[in-house]
């Protein structure tokens, strides 16, 4: 296990400045567009909730976490083909298992580092936004009612997704991060044919995800009967694909499919 640990600290020591971008350039984004609709009068008016999605940050959130993943991904990358990364990784002294366990573990560091980077982006940005509109509606300062900004981070959609509140909510974020980074992973480390399969898996898989999130946001409303119905549709076949995507991917380390 301490040589699983060691190799996830060297890919992680690898994937750690592409992470690193993709985080900054998201963090510019979502400001731009935070600044677009606080900027305009016609949405002075909206809670900093409001404001949130109607600026589409969940969207961009969505797309930098996939980005992020794809960074995560760089050690592999580096050992395809003949690539002597690829020959060196193969022949460590560690079960193959260890070696697929150990970028699961990179990529899913970079995702949680990104998820409580944009926690904190959130919380962070409520004061100036406020302050935007206040000036844009003509109102000179600030509205400050009371308990204000703790409702706003309360009803914050992304924030209660990404804030786990009840085991099922942990289930869902263990879910979002262990889905991409196993799915993820096959696709670089198998060729031809195989690489196609494990690409079909890992739509599957982004299917199966998008239904876990209606079902989140249906259980964040507290539809008991309507989330139970989507969260089986979601959870069992992501579970499936998942299982044979990790078994499909320790095949492929055997067969060192990495160098071919």
């Amino acid at each position: 296990m301490q040589r699983m640990f060691q190799l996830t600290a060297w890919n992680w020591h690898m994937a750690r400045r592409g992470v690193a971008a993709v985080g900054l350039l998201l963090t510019a984004c979502e400001l731009a567009l935070l600044a677009w609709r606080a900027f305009d009068v016609e949405f002075a008016l909206y809670t900093y909730n409001s404001l949130f999605v109607v600026a589409h940050l969940p969207d961009a959130f969505a797309v930098g976490y996939l980005a992020v993943l794809a960074a995560s991904l760089y050690p592999l990358l580096l050992a395809q083909g003949r690539a002597r990364a690829g020959y060196t990784m193969l022949t460590l002294p560690m079960p193959r298992w260890q070696l697929l366990a150990a970028q699961v573990l990179t990529s899913i560091l970079a995702l949680l580092a990104l998820m409580a980077w944009q926690v904190l982006l959130t919380v962070l940005c409520y004061g100036p936004v406020t302050a935007i509109q206040a000036r844009a509606a003509l109102l000179g300062t600030p509205l400050r009612q009371a308990g204000r900004f703790w409702w706003s981070l309360a009803g914050n959609p992304l924030l209660r997704m990404l804030l786990p509140t009840d085991l099922v909510s942990v289930g869902f974020v263990l879910a979002y991060l262990a889905a991409p980074a196993i799915l993820g992973a096959g696709v670089l480390l198998h060729r031809g044919w195989r690489r196609i399969t494990a690409i079909v898996m890992l739509l599957v898989g982004a299917v199966c995800c998008y239904a876990l999130v209606g079902a989140q946001l249906l259980h964040i409303a507290q539809s008991g009967e309507q989330a139970s119905e989507a969260l089986r549709w979601g959870a069992g076949p992501l579970g499936i694909v998942l299982l044979l995507a990790w078994l499909w991917d320790l095949r492929a380390l055997h067969r060192a499919e990495l160098t071919r």
